[in-house]
């Protein structure tokens, strides 16, 4: 889109996002925190404040982003009604996750079929339904808005207790089936078991698998110079549909 300030802005605010994950778990990518059972580490009562504080903090300068992006005329008019998925045919594509709210299919895991600590938390799930590149962001913006929220409402409620459970022996030849709420969609894990606490096999479902279709229907009648912009409001990942 060539909005740097915009995107200088993001990028700072990620990066912030970035060092809270390093200070929480000492990863910024949140890698080795979720292990077999939960979690590996726990988090002490300065952390729990610290974080509290960054999210209001994160909040205010998100709100700020926003703002820049609503009162820019040139980008809304790159944005609003371009690369157009309408409802019917991403019901009959199968279309999930931010795609699919943006094109009027209200669904979403975390609220449908709730899993770990969903059922107590309170949140919306935003849905539009004009399925253009305006209403994908629309869906972004206001996830964040909520996700914000939700940390919040964990944060009050967090419970004591061991933060990963015993797993023990895992018998072989059983099958087990696993989901969640993505960023981009819902996501499906299936397992296998084999003998001897391994897996036989593991099949792991992408949204991305689900959603290019739609990325073929949505670029039909735009001009050239929009296609990246509607390519990267679906943002599909190739090693996800590989898989």
């Amino acid at each position: 889109m060539a909005f740097v300030t915009a995107h200088m802005h993001a990028m700072r605010i990620k990066e912030r996002l970035l060092r809270v994950n390093e200070d929480l778990t000492g990863n910024r990518l949140l890698r080795g925190m979720a292990c077999l059972g939960g979690v590996r580490f726990d988090f002490d009562a300065g952390q729990l404040r610290a974080l509290a504080a960054r999210v209001d903090e994160l909040e205010r300068q998100f709100r700020d982003l926003m703002e820049l992006t609503r009162t820019n005329s040139g980008l809304r008019d790159r944005l609003e009604t371009t690369g157009v998925l309408a409802p019917k045919v991403a019901r009959d594509l199968g279309v999930v996750g931010i795609a699919a709210r943006a094109s009027g299919i209200d669904h979403d895991l975390r609220r449908d079929v709730p899993h770990a600590f969903y059922d107590q938390v309170q949140f919306t799930v935003p849905v539009f339904t004009e399925g253009d590149v305006q209403r994908r962001f629309d869906v972004r913006r206001d996830e964040v808005f909520q996700s914000l929220a939700m940390v919040r409402q964990v944060l009050a409620k967090l419970p004591a207790g061991p933060i990963a459970a015993e797993v023990g022996e895992v018998p072989p030849d059983r099958v087990a089936l696993g989901y969640v709420e993505g960023w981009r969609g819902e996501i499906f894990h299936w397992v296998h078991t084999a003998p001897g606490n391994r897996l036989a096999r593991c099949k792991v479902k992408d949204p991305s698998l689900q959603n290019w279709p739609a990325l073929s229907e949505a670029i039909l009648g735009n001009i050239v110079p929009d296609f990246p912009v509607v390519n990267k409001s679906f943002n599909l990942s190739y090693s996800g549909t590989d898989r």
